[in-house]
């Protein structure tokens, strides 16, 4: 019987408290106030970050801080107010039925602000790291910035800057078209735009001795380390305007809307501009930061996938494989960018594993029949 299968992974990066963990975020305000009697505006701000639950990485911290600059110029910026934020809100995201082995979570950090009227502002936080598996970028070990630019003009209007109404896409599938809308919402009032946009990247690779407050470290110090941030350089053929790559043929129309075929596994990361507006008047400029990752996928005959197991699960150094199975069998692990890092031809029940920390897919196959199957394993 043909089947179509697909598998999806996952991968581990360092074994550090500081490994790159961080696949995603997003900034973004309600308006509490409009206080014209002393011209401040209250706006409860939310910032939400996404992060990668398989990662070693460090959990999402207790107490961050926001950075609020006066804008200046378009390279220039003066503090205004470090906001320490407390207790994130963190939900665990239920996983995509394409890829139950990759876990996501959400950390929502909320905090009152209050700025005073007739200037822009800038709201920035910074981390580090991103995981280490991105195919897209051209340097491992880079943090994040995550900011909004709210407008003098915004300001004045009891209007919320867009949000997002639902964890964005992280799963397409492989020679499969796409069709995902992102889930920003506004207010009716409001007009916005949305196009491919520069990541933006803050603090630095992992220190043993100094993990606070250097504008390299881990968490940078906000009060020293100013915008304007740096952009993540891109490896080649990937860019800030075409982060897909033009193998991949990945469209992002003005509405939000990804149209196009992924045709090279990876992880691919990516920044969508969104601009807001008003009667024609620009109110903020946020940047949503995410991660996608494709799946590999064949259509072949399929082994009886209930017809074996694969244990210890998570493993060390071996996997054994248990059930009604013909030997000899061919065997991959495959990492996420869908490229083997162990194969060979298993004459009996035991694998010796000689990959990096991850999760893989193990792909057995027939020697005779050449029918396949696979499950994921975790290597720690």
């Amino acid at each position: 019987m043909r089947n179509f299968f697909l598998f999806i992974t996952a991968a581990f990066c360092c074994a550090t408290l500081q490994a790159g963990h961080i696949i995603g975020g997003i900034i973004s305000y309600k308006v509490a106030e409009i206080n014209t009697a002393d011209s401040t505006t209250t706006l409860t701000l939310d910032l939400t970050m996404y992060r990668d639950g398989n990662s070693a990485g460090a959990f999402f911290d207790t107490d961050i801080e926001i950075g609020i600059y006066r804008v200046l110029s378009s390279e220039e910026y003066e503090v205004v107010e470090i906001l320490s934020v407390s207790r994130p809100e963190v939900i665990d995201i239920e996983p995509h039925p394409l890829a139950p082995e990759l876990f996501f979570q959400e950390g929502t950090y909320s905090v009152a602000i209050t700025l005073e009227h007739g200037s822009d502002y800038l709201l920035a936080y910074q981390r580090c790291c991103r995981p280490d598996y991105i195919t897209n970028l051209d340097e491992e070990e880079l943090g994040m910035a995550l900011q909004i630019e709210i407008t003098a003009a915004a300001l004045m209007q009891d209007l919320p800057s867009p949000f997002l109404t639902a964890t964005p896409f992280a799963v397409a599938a492989l020679n499969q078209t796409l069709d995902f809308q992102t889930p920003i919402a506004k207010a009716d009032s409001v007009s916005i735009e949305l196009g491919f946009s520069d990541l933006f990247v803050a603090g630095g690779p992992q220190m043993e001795t100094v993990l606070i407050g250097c504008c390299d470290c881990v968490r940078p110090n906000p009060e020293t380390c100013l915008p304007a941030f740096e952009t993540a350089p891109f490896a080649d053929p990937y860019s800030a305007e075409n982060p897909f790559g033009s193998e991949n043929d990945v469209i992002l129309g003005s509405d939000g809307l990804f149209t196009g075929t992924m045709k090279i596994a990876g992880s691919y990361q990516y920044g969508v501009e969104i601009l807001a507006y008003a009667s024609g008047v620009l109110l903020s400029r946020q940047v949503l930061d995410y991660n996608l990752i494709t799946a590999v996928a064949s259509s072949t005959d399929n082994l009886n996938h209930d017809t074996f197991t694969v244990y210890p699960n998570p493993a060390t150094d071996h996997l054994i494989i248990e059930g009604e199975l013909d030997y000899p069998l061919e065997y991959r692990l495959t990492n996420i960018i869908g490229v083997t890092k162990q194969k060979g031809t298993l004459q009996d029940s035991r694998i010796n594993v000689e990959v990096p920390p991850g999760v893989y897919s193990l792909q057995l196959k027939s020697k005779e029949t050449h029918s396949s199957a696979n499950q994921f394993v975790l290597i720690h």
